[in-house]
């Protein structure tokens, strides 16, 4: 979270030579994202395995993974 309370999610250029990778990691972080919008403080807890499960059922990893 920056200080104004906005957030930003940083990727390594060098991420985008793993291909389909780039795109699992930015789901992964744009999920911490969402949680801590939601105060959820336990970043890889069950929330957040909860809602990978949910982008997985809903295709978000589909062609990806």
């Amino acid at each position: 979270r920056t200080p104004d309370g906005s957030f930003r999610v940083r990727l390594s250029p060098v991420l985008l030579e793993v291909g389909a990778m780039y795109e699992i990691i930015l789901l992964h972080e744009m999920v911490h994202v969402c949680l801590a919008r939601r105060n959820v403080t336990d970043s890889h807890g069950r929330e957040f395995h909860k809602e990978m499960r949910r982008l997985a059922r809903e295709g978000a990893l589909d062609k990806l993974w």
